[in-house]
């Protein structure tokens, strides 16, 4: 998933947090993520190497990181909800 070597996180990470910073609604969230892999995708037309395959890699990063995000964000919160409120069974 995103567990790509420390020193190459350092290249993304200033962009990452200056976008981050401005964005300020789901629309806005959204956007930046089409936007990213929409750029990804135009760079692969350009190098005549856009195919199924890399639009299938763009689906297959948005999928990854979705999950990621609820392993490591959303669950943390719903066990605590289920400790304060008790479980749905």
């Amino acid at each position: 998933m995103p567990y790509i070597k420390m020193e190459d996180r350092y290249k993304f990470d200033p962009y990452i947090r200056e976008i981050s910073d401005h964005v300020n609604s789901v629309g806005e969230l959204c956007y930046c993520i089409y936007a990213i892999l929409v750029r990804y995708c135009n760079k692969h037309k350009a190098q005549n190497t856009f195919g199924f395959s890399i639009a299938a890699d763009c689906i297959s990063a948005l999928e990854c990181a979705k999950l990621e995000f609820y392993l490591r964000v959303l669950k943390p919160h719903e066990d605590k909800k289920i400790i304060e409120n008790g479980d749905v069974l």
